[in-house]
């Protein structure tokens, strides 16, 4: 609840090209929910049994696929209330809407991609169409989902800004692992107060242009 009046007022004093609303959208036997843990064989590798394990701790799936997922209480199941965006989030007209998680046995924390990357979802093909250059990333959680669509962002070429006061995580020192990753990427972090600034062009980042600079010299050489 913290973040979304930091959202809504980002969408009022910004005019977007284009806003993407992420769900995730897991069915009722999903994978990463603790309650579903015994519904899966543990593969012996695992540190812990499902016996043993606590919520937020891994167990080692045998699959297929073969994957450590984290355990966490059952959230976002299909067609329920819970998998909802925010009753005061501002929705803006002709919006992408991306549904993840949907695959019972992978979990998605990313809107680009799956955790193992065996699915891709429709939204880097939707920002294509639209000519999208620049992604602003705001939301829940800044460890987790957050920090993996800025990730797999980056990797699509699209230059990326967090808006850090417009995200919420879960693990502090975790933030601060992936705000180094994804700064070491090219990522950059502003308060929500520069962002209009910098969408109208005034507020130019250096950062931005030498991943403008990469991006290009990365196309000369595919060439």
């Amino acid at each position: 609840e913290e973040v979304v009046p930091v959202i809504n007022r980002v969408l009022r004093n910004v005019r977007f090209d284009v806003v993407a609303y992420t769900y995730d959208w897991h069915p009722h036997n999903h994978i990463s929910f603790y309650e579903n843990r015994y519904l899966r064989e543990i593969d012996p590798e695992s540190k812990v049994s499902a016996d043993e394990a606590k919520l937020l701790d891994s167990l080692i799936f045998v699959g297929p696929p073969r994957v450590e997922q984290v355990l966490w209480p059952a959230h976002c199941v299909q067609d329920t209330r819970g998998a909802a965006l925010h009753k005061d989030l501002i929705l803006v007209d002709n919006a992408i809407h991306v549904f993840k998680g949907a695959n019972p046995n992978v979990d998605s924390y990313s809107a680009f991609w799956d955790n193992m990357k065996l699915a891709k979802t429709t939204l880097d093909e939707q920002l294509k169409e639209r000519n999208v250059t620049d992604v602003y990333v705001v939301g829940l959680a800044t460890d987790i989902c957050v920090s993996a669509t800025a990730m797999h962002s980056l990797e699509h070429n699209y230059r990326t800004v967090l808006i850090e006061d417009a995200c919420r995580g879960v693990d502090a020192k975790e933030i601060e692992v992936k705000r180094l990753e994804l700064n070491r990427h090219g990522c950059i972090f502003v308060d929500s107060n520069v962002v209009p600034g910098m969408v109208d062009g005034i507020d130019r980042r250096p950062e931005l242009t030498r991943n403008i600079f990469k991006e290009n010299l990365n196309n000369i050489r595919l060439k």
